[in-house]
């Protein structure tokens, strides 16, 4: 694995956590101000949606936040989150579903250059696993302590060589376990700030 593709995968990582996080804190975000272009004669302009049951209960919402994103979220009898769709002003879409407790237990979004990640949440709302597709082939699965840092990353690049990659409690990637094309292994060690310290043969 060389360099690049090592560092492309680890902001791979990263994005997921900061993403993720970013997601989860729309859950209190306010209405956006402000639009791209004057409406139209006829037209309806609102800024926040919102659909009550036949108990006057929130049931679903549909609004703009202050960050330019999208957000429709629908809740269930006890106004309780259940599914959210959100596309950010940057135009990269998610779809989110919560469980009983509104804590996200499952994310699938587009991530930049339309990178496609599934993410799976522990019963906390802290991100456990997540599986990415880069745009410049192979796969890669993420797993993530109950702090929600990445701890280990497996991958399979798109010329086919599997890799294992080992973070430490602050998410750097301190290990990582590669095979070559013709099957021979190396292992190349990294101190805290990511930097190459030394590698095996």
């Amino acid at each position: 694995m060389t360099n690049k593709e090592r560092w492309l995968w680890a902001g791979l990582v990263l994005f997921g956590a900061v993403a993720g996080g970013a997601l989860a804190g729309q859950l209190g975000a306010r209405c956006g101000t402000g639009f791209a272009a004057e409406p139209q004669p006829g037209t309806m302009v609102i800024h926040r949606l919102t659909l009550l049951g036949p108990d006057n209960r929130m049931r679903a919402g549909l609004h703009t936040t202050d960050d330019g994103s999208v957000v429709l979220r629908l809740y269930d009898s006890a106004v309780k989150p259940r599914l959210q769709l959100k596309v950010a002003r940057d135009g990269l879409p998610a779809i989110r579903l919560y469980d009983e407790q509104g804590k996200p237990r499952f994310q699938l979004a587009a991530m930049p250059n339309g990178v496609p990640a599934m993410r799976l949440y522990d019963l906390q709302g802290k991100p456990s696993v997540q599986l990415a597709v880069p745009d410049s082939g192979g796969h890669g699965l993420t797993l993530y302590d109950h702090a929600g840092k990445p701890r280990i990353g497996l991958m399979v690049l798109a010329g086919g060589s599997p890799g294992l990659d080992l973070y430490d409690s602050d998410g750097v990637a301190r290990a990582l376990l590669t095979l070559a094309d013709d099957g021979s292994p190396q292992l190349t060690f990294s101190g805290p700030n990511g930097k190459v310290l030394s590698s095996l043969p």
